[in-house]
């Protein structure tokens, strides 16, 4: 799925809406990609080459605050792989000018050269207009997602809104607000049913959907208290 899709898949399923300007579409499409990053990450592999005096390396940029290793396989390569214990290896964060890199680091082992060492770990999925690298049988489900992203960053809008208006639009303020949460839950029942989940289980960024009373944004799309 390409962002492009995406957007044409949410003008389809609020087509009887007017639209939100392009930076809340985008912050919807980065928040469903967040979220299902979470409940089901993206698996990165990668190899270090050992020299016989190196025992870190540096990870790439998709190494993110919430990636987690799943498996070390040192030597790589064996017919029954083997797995570093957890207390064999650390993320380690240094510093190189003045910046935080993020390594990979062996606490007591150091390979020969030649050996490489497999690390596995998560991360979010990258989508832009030209790749992507969900799995296709995921598109529905993100685009889902998405839409009951945007329908609650909607309702917000109006609620945020709601003090300001002219009574006599008030009752008619209030339907679009209603109408919104309807169409957020309603998109967010669909994605757990694609995603195998029960009803009442908890997405994550999802949650203000549910209660309407919690901030899901951190930015200038929040929802209000009762």
């Amino acid at each position: 799925m390409l962002k492009g899709k995406f957007f044409d898949y949410i003008h389809q399923r609020l087509s009887k809406v007017t639209l939100p300007d392009s930076e809340m579409l985008e912050a919807a499409f980065d928040k469903a990609i967040e979220t299902h990053s979470k409940l089901e990450p993206f698996i990165q592999v990668v190899d270090f080459t050992g020299d016989g005096s190196t025992y870190e390396w540096v990870l790439a940029s998709d190494f993110l605050e919430t990636s987690v290793i799943k498996s070390v396989e040192y030597p790589q390569g064996r017919q029954i792989p083997t797995l570093l214990l957890p207390e064999e290896f650390m993320v380690y964060k240094d510093l190189s000018g003045g910046s935080i890199v993020k390594k990979f680091r062996l606490k007591k082992i150091v390979p020969s050269s030649g050996e490489i060492v497999r690390v596995t770990y998560t991360t979010m999925y990258t989508i832009n207009n030209t790749s992507s690298n969900l799995p296709t049988e995921r598109d529905q489900a993100v685009v889902d997602l998405g839409a009951s992203i945007l329908a609650s960053m909607l309702s917000s809008e109006y609620a945020r809104t709601q003090s300001s208006t002219l009574e006599a639009d008030v009752v008619n303020n209030l339907a679009k607000i209603d109408h919104y949460v309807n169409l957020s839950r309603h998109y967010l029942y669909r994605y757990k049913e694609a995603m195998g989940m029960k009803p009442d289980d908890i997405v994550p960024v999802a949650q203000g959907i549910q209660d309407f009373d919690v901030s899901v944004f951190q930015d200038k799309y929040s929802y209000l208290t009762h």
